[in-house]
């Protein structure tokens, strides 16, 4: 679904290599490592955030600057992902329609959310940036499952959840697995094996711009 190839990076003193890397349909790829290593630059590579010097990125086989499957991802990396000045009830109708889902698909999946984490955070009681960073998180990623991607793509984000966010995240994750793609990254180990199946989780490890198998 995700094809790298000859990809080659470099600002400033940093540089990233991945000669050649497949991410697959059915498998969630959980990339460690520290500040810095590039584990946050990769992601903005592949979403098209960033340009890369050379080589290729190919999403459902064609370019990752084509646009169109965007509409097919569910992607978080950081606030700049959030529109603050709506409430987060507002915020998941203005996907909707970006989305063309229906209002009552919107309110099944917002009740969904608030009855499982018992808390109604999916409201118009606050705006988006008088959220919590926890509650800002849970909003951007979240309402990124709303359209049922087949690709998600999420920078560290089980970093500042509570154990209720945390586990709420962990059980989405691992629903309909075999049929979508998901990329996350942690700073600090995150056990998903307890609710996955073997195989069904691949751990590479980025390190100065280098990315390899665990």
């Amino acid at each position: 679904m995700i094809s790298l190839s000859s990809l080659y990076y470099k600002i400033g003193n940093f540089e990233l290599k991945i000669p050649e890397l497949i991410f697959a349909k059915g498998k969630i790829y959980k990339i460690k490592g520290g500040n810095g290593s590039g584990k946050t630059t990769l992601l903005r590579l592949i979403c098209g955030l960033y340009r890369q010097n050379s080589g290729r990125i190919e999403i459902f086989g064609a370019s990752n600057q084509d646009e169109n499957w965007l509409y097919r991802a569910g992607i978080y990396l950081d606030e700049s992902f959030l529109i603050d000045y709506l409430t987060p009830l507002e915020f998941l109708n203005f996907k909707g329609l970006f989305y063309k889902i229906k209002p009552v698909v919107i309110d099944k999946f917002s009740n969904k959310i608030n009855e499982s984490i018992s808390y109604k955070l999916f409201s118009n009681d606050k705006l988006i940036r008088e959220l919590s960073q926890g509650n800002k998180k849970k909003v951007g990623i979240y309402s990124s499952f709303m359209h049922d991607p087949e690709i998600l793509i999420f920078d560290e984000p089980f970093e500042g959840l509570d154990e209720i966010g945390r586990s709420f995240l962990i059980k989405l994750l691992g629903e309909k697995i075999r049929d979508r793609l998901s990329i996350i990254t942690v700073h600090h180990e995150v056990d998903l094996k307890g609710s996955m199946k073997e195989g069904e989780i691949v751990e590479l490890e980025m390190k100065n711009g280098l990315l390899n198998y665990c």
